[in-house]
């Protein structure tokens, strides 16, 4: 993306008031502000305000991860988490995105003014491993609920496989679970964010010296959208 680092700084800023998915953003309030500085925060309020806007209203119709296409800034409302990709990790191009939103109009700030953001329920993305990591956003049942949700997994996987791990954490504010899924060929790692029905689940083979580096750091740098950097 030809403006990647001044998108993500809007999107970032943005994160505050989409810290609360259940409902739509909020805007910022500002105590203390006097001439040209007034003026300038008065315009980085209004800009933050409208990208949250337009974030929220993407995601409204069709729940998404949602991203800039060339970014590495990747944000969730669904289930109000974010995540970064690290600098030499590859995003799968060939992957077709699922839906896009072109920003356009008077109230898109012009900071991103015909930028797309992009729309993906699937991602694959790849490191040095030989396997990709894959992340998805999934509707699931009410009834699952964390203590249940590997076992979950493990019936709606290919194949049904054996559950080896299973495991409770607790990372970015949000109640996680870490799976281990096992058949004769292959074991896969599972982390899984879980929010009032909806998943977003960051799944990798486990290598032969039975790690997951690309899993781990994508999961080590998930945070809640009121979390700054």
């Amino acid at each position: 993306m030809r403006r990647a680092a001044i998108v993500t700084l809007a999107l970032l800023g943005a994160s505050a008031a989409l810290g609360a998915c259940s409902s739509g953003p909020r805007p910022r309030v500002r105590t203390v502000a006097s001439g040209s500085e007034g003026l300038r925060e008065d315009q980085a309020d209004a800009e933050t305000g409208n990208m949250a806007e337009l974030v929220w209203s993407s995601d409204s119709e069709q729940p998404s991860i949602w991203s800039f296409r060339g970014g590495r800034d990747y944000f969730v409302p669904r289930v109000g988490l974010r995540f970064v990709t690290p600098a030499d990790y590859a995003f799968d191009t060939s992957l077709e995105p699922s839906q896009h939103a072109l920003l356009q109009g008077p109230q898109v700030p012009r900071a991103v003014r015909g930028e797309r953001l992009y729309g993906d329920r699937r991602l694959q993305i790849r490191g040095a491993s030989s396997t990709p990591v894959v992340v998805s956003l999934l509707e699931i049942p009410l009834d699952v609920e964390p203590a249940t949700f590997c076992a979950w997994a493990s019936r709606s996987a290919e194949g049904e496989p054996a559950v080896s791990r299973d495991e409770a954490e607790r990372l970015a504010s949000s109640t996680t679970r870490l799976c281990e899924l096992r058949t004769p060929s292959r074991t896969t790692r599972v982390r899984g964010f879980l929010r009032a029905g909806w998943l977003l689940v960051f799944s990798q083979q486990i290598g032969e010296d039975g790690a997951t580096v690309e899993l781990d750091a994508l999961v080590g740098s998930v945070r809640s959208f009121d979390e700054q950097r």
